[in-house]
């Protein structure tokens, strides 16, 4: 269902700063790409940034 590749060329093309995570409930679990975005091999700081910061940034929270 996720694809390495895909997901590379958007970190490198838009930058982790203008990534979000989210899944497409109820057709993706969210363990599941929870578990996929946490083993990808990201930095501390780019996985917090995609899994929160981005966001909290995006809608001044």
């Amino acid at each position: 269902m996720f694809y390495d590749a895909p997901f590379k060329l958007c970190l490198d093309h838009f930058g982790a700063e203008r990534i979000l995570w989210s899944v497409d409930y109820p057709y993706v679990r969210r363990d599941n790409a929870w578990d996929y975005l946490a083993n990808f091999g990201l930095e501390e700081a780019v996985l917090q940034a995609i899994a929160y910061a981005n966001a909290e940034r995006l809608y001044g929270i």
